[in-house]
């Protein structure tokens, strides 16, 4: 699972054939089935988004050969009196974040500090910049490059700050770095109360300090090349997703450039380029991974048709399937993916009815419980998720008062990545459990007993 559930993907490509050619849907076909990180969100924003449009009006996705260049989508909506043209991209901070000395040290201290499989506590990282930041320019960050960590950074002084921890793991502990040549400083803060987090103090790494030096300005740039060399007559412009770039829905500020910021910058350098859409991708809710789209439409002047473009579009974002997750975490999926070469074991909800005997009714995962059944999941982490108070396995709690299943359905969930199975549980059974007095008897034993010492 990425960005959208696999089944919403598959109706996607079951419905394009009145839009997209059959080479072009095999290629995307092919795109998904490689689990490539660099491009799998890419194809996915590229299926749906225009899936999306064919929904609303008449969209056609031409098919581009090696010489000659076209638009992903030549839209026209008669409702609307409006037609247009438009390349899709998708855009991520990924490769600027690999290649910055903040995020490979981060990413070596979360792999280090696993090694060390501590039962409790997490760490966090300060780097210092030698100037401040401001917008149009770039501090300098007091980190040497990757190839001199070991000595200047995991050290003996290193392998000190680890061994306090495991001496006193109930206590903080500081490591702080210091060097001349080349420059270094930095702190890295372990704190017991963080249960095995990681943080980044400073994020401003990855704001957009420098207006025409960032992901969404350079794939701007390389659109608007091709939107010349396929010569569409028409209103034309470019639609940007969010793959995982923070300029996208980074907030207008002193030090850094908001995304209507770089767009304005963009399109006064290149004036064929009549709009910009960027839909943005932030958290719903702070206990979900599900996101809601944050859409921007950006032109340089106020148009009477652009306003008709301006509600197509707000209908069209309310056609969107909704987002599972994140980009971040859609990228750490499709990592295991290539890794292991087979999706995470499907850790799904619970919920319980309870009656006069117990539990009466659980629903679960389907796929939770194949995961079981086929042994991705072991005994001993399912009962660890799914159980009492008392450590005791629901499961064998429910086995122990002697009932057995009654009845087992499946409820297809259409739009998810899994369904729900509902178990129901009768009244305690002489074939799981102990045998038992009838009730006629058990009442009249209750009545008859004669009192102590008569």
């Amino acid at each position: 699972m990425a960005l959208f559930t696999r089944r919403v993907l598959q109706q996607c490509l079951n419905e394009a054939n009145s839009y997209a050619s059959q080479r072009k849907i095999r290629d995307w076909v092919k795109k998904l089935n490689s689990t490539s990180e660099r491009n799998y969100i890419a194809t996915e924003w590229e299926i749906v988004l225009l899936h999306t449009l064919s929904k609303i009006g008449n969209l056609t996705h031409p098919e581009e050969t090696p010489k000659h260049a076209t638009l992903d989508a030549i839209f026209d909506c008669t409702e609307h009196n409006l037609a247009f043209g438009a390349d899709i991209v998708a855009i991520s901070d990924r490769g600027a974040r690999e290649n910055h000395p903040i995020h490979q040290l981060h990413h070596e201290l979360e792999r280090r500090f696993r090694t060390l499989r501590l039962e409790r506590g997490g760490f966090s990282l300060r780097v210092e910049q030698l100037s401040l930041q401001r917008k149009g320019t770039r501090p300098e960050i007091l980190l040497p490059k990757r190839e001199h960590f070991n000595a200047l950074i995991f050290n003996e002084d290193f392998e000190a700050f680890v061994e306090r921890i495991r001496k006193e793991p109930e206590a903080q502990h500081v490591y702080r770095i210091c060097h001349k040549s080349p420059r270094t400083v930095a702190s890295i803060f372990y704190d017991p109360r963080l249960n095995g987090a990681s943080y980044l103090s400073d994020h401003s790494y990855i704001s957009t300090m420098v207006v025409d030096h960032n992901a969404l300005y350079n794939a701007l740039m390389d659109k608007a090349d091709h939107l010349e060399r396929a010569g569409y007559s028409g209103h034309q412009g470019i639609i940007v997703c969010d793959a995982g770039a923070h300029v996208l829905t980074e907030k207008r500020n002193w030090d850094s450039f908001c995304n209507a910021e770089v767009v304005h910058h963009f399109l006064e350098q290149y004036r064929t380029v009549e709009f910009v859409l960027t839909l943005g991708l932030e958290d719903q809710y702070t206990s979900t991974l599900r996101q809601k789209v944050v859409p921007q439409l950006i032109a340089l002047r106020e148009q009477p048709w652009l306003w008709d473009l301006s509600r197509l579009f707000d209908k069209a974002v309310s056609l969107l399937p909704k987002f599972d997750q994140s980009p971040e975490n859609a990228y750490r999926d499709l990592e295991y993916l290539n890794r292991y070469k087979e999706d995470r074991p499907h850790i799904g909800g619970m919920t319980m009815t309870c009656g006069p005997d117990g539990i009466t009714e659980i629903r679960m995962s389907t796929r939770t419980l194949l995961d079981l059944l086929a042994g991705r999941i072991s005994q001993e982490r399912f009962i660890k998720y799914f159980s009492l108070d008392n450590g005791v396995g629901i499961f064998e709690s429910i086995l122990r008062n002697g009932r057995l299943i009654t009845e087992a359905s499946v409820k297809r969930l259409t739009n998810e990545d899994d369904d729900e199975i509902v178990l129901t549980f009768g009244k305690p059974d002489a074939a799981a459990g102990p045998f038992v007095l009838p009730q006629r008897s058990r009442a009249e034993g209750a009545t008859a007993l004669p009192k102590a010492g008569v």
